[in-house]
């Protein structure tokens, strides 16, 4: 959410309210893997192969990035290269 919303004491629309969801969410996903907030802070900003060379964070804005995130992320919890 903008900080100027959150000082206006508006309501955040609920495109913003998915996306923070969404990154809330994938951000977890990264911390419960690593175990790490600054691994999972690294992995969620260094650009990806599996991503088309995007961040997970760009990626996940939309909720078919999202899924692509977690299935990365899932790689990770299952051994594989992340």
């Amino acid at each position: 959410m903008p900080k100027a919303t959150g000082r206006r004491g508006e309501t955040p629309n609920p495109a913003h309210s998915r996306k923070a969801e969404r990154l809330a969410s994938v951000s977890a996903m990264a911390e419960s893997i690593w175990h790490d907030e600054a691994e999972a802070r690294r992995f969620l900003s260094t650009p990806h192969a599996e991503l088309n060379g995007r961040t997970p964070l760009e990626v996940a804005i939309t909720e078919v990035g999202a899924r692509q995130v977690e299935e990365v992320i899932e790689h990770g919890r299952h051994g594989l290269p992340v």
